[in-house]
């Protein structure tokens, strides 16, 4: 799991250690990376549109390139060997909508 907001975060830590399950939760820090972490090597999007009907509004999510690259590298990582140590098997597989 992650927590967006370092504030919130506190807060989960807590939820989780109450109910015996904060080993499950893992709090990162990334200085000078964006709101948005992307897939390693995924075109990173500096700006997008995000809906709120019936308004949309222009999203900037700031951060620097070289730093923002490096993070996604190392969350991956992190995501993937948590998902190892934990035995979670995602569904990759394709099934068409339509045959």
């Amino acid at each position: 799991m992650v927590a967006i907001q370092w504030s919130h975060a506190g807060l989960e830590v807590e939820r989780r250690h109450k109910a015996g399950k904060s080993h499950l939760f893992t709090q990162v820090s990334y200085p000078g990376v964006g709101h948005l972490i992307e897939p390693p090597y995924a075109p990173t999007a500096l700006t997008s549109v995000w809906t709120n009907q019936p308004r949309q509004y222009m999203v900037q999510w700031g951060g620097n390139l070289k730093q923002h690259a490096a993070a996604q590298e190392d969350s991956w990582q992190n995501i993937s060997a948590k998902r190892t140590a934990h035995n979670i098997v995602l569904n990759t597989s394709f099934v068409p909508l339509v045959q």
